[in-house]
């Protein structure tokens, strides 16, 4: 005996008309996939910079303007999800925590939008400029404050800039030892060739002091990461050089 065939219904070519509450959290999310890339822009610009001065601060403030973007994001997102009511959102542990970052990136935003507006008044009254590159001098000096910059806020040298300076040193003080095979380079403090790896290209004038410090003490046309503002030498020696113990 043969058994009827199994009736299936049709399905239908039409996707399912998706919910109004579904696309709102599909644009949001699509948004801050576009602040974070906006994000990472900036910073990587920031990055970039060599010098701390007023337009520094500024893109500093904007990238604080996109932070509380994405916070008020986030926020949206996840307190979307949640069961409990509207209004009893806010003292959840995420409604608490983004107040407190929201609070957090609105400070940094003034500060940072304080002192962009400080410096661009100081570049134009020569007594002000003059009064932050003597403090500059004093807090940053072995012999003053000796204030490390690098964990206050200046930060860190960037790897690149270090990277390309050391390169171009390289090329122009002719460095490279006379046999091709030998890879060796020419240390100007010792006198000596040395294997590469334990070469650095160090500054005369500090990095950390910042460009703004070196315009203000050897006029326009100084640069901080110029070749001119570069020795070659062991890596040791840079350590005694930073100190003080030689120059």
């Amino acid at each position: 005996m043969v058994s009827a065939p199994e009736i299936t219904a049709p399905r239908s070519s039409k996707k399912r008309a998706s919910s109004p509450l579904s696309e709102q959290r599909k644009q949001r999310r699509q948004r801050l996939k576009e602040i974070n890339a906006d994000i990472d822009r900036e910073r990587r610009k920031l990055t970039a910079m060599d010098s701390f001065d007023s337009p520094f601060w500024q893109m500093r403030a904007r990238l604080s303007e996109l932070l509380q973007h994405r916070v008020n994001l986030k926020k949206e997102i996840s307190l979307a999800d949640m069961t409990v009511p509207p209004a009893a959102r806010v003292n959840t542990e995420e409604g608490k925590a983004c107040v407190e970052d929201m609070r957090a990136h609105q400070l940094d935003f003034k500060i940072c939008a304080r002192q962009a507006d400080r410096l661009r008044l100081d570049a134009k009254n020569p007594a002000r400029s003059q009064r932050r590159t003597f403090m500059k001098l004093f807090t940053t000096s072995h012999r003053g404050l000796g204030i490390n910059t690098q964990k206050t806020g200046d930060g860190k040298r960037p790897s690149k800039f270090q990277s390309k300076l050391r390169k171009c040193l390289i090329g122009a003080s002719n460095s490279h030892h006379p046999n091709v095979h030998d890879k060796r380079l020419w240390c100007a403090i010792t006198g000596e060739y040395m294997p590469a790896a334990c070469l650095k290209a160090a500054h005369i004038f500090p990095w950390a002091s910042g460009q703004l410090l070196m315009t203000e003490i050897f006029g326009e046309g100084a640069g901080l990461n110029s070749i001119y503002n570069a020795v070659l030498m062991l890596e040791e020696a840079e350590t005694h050089f930073d100190r003080g113990n030689f120059v």
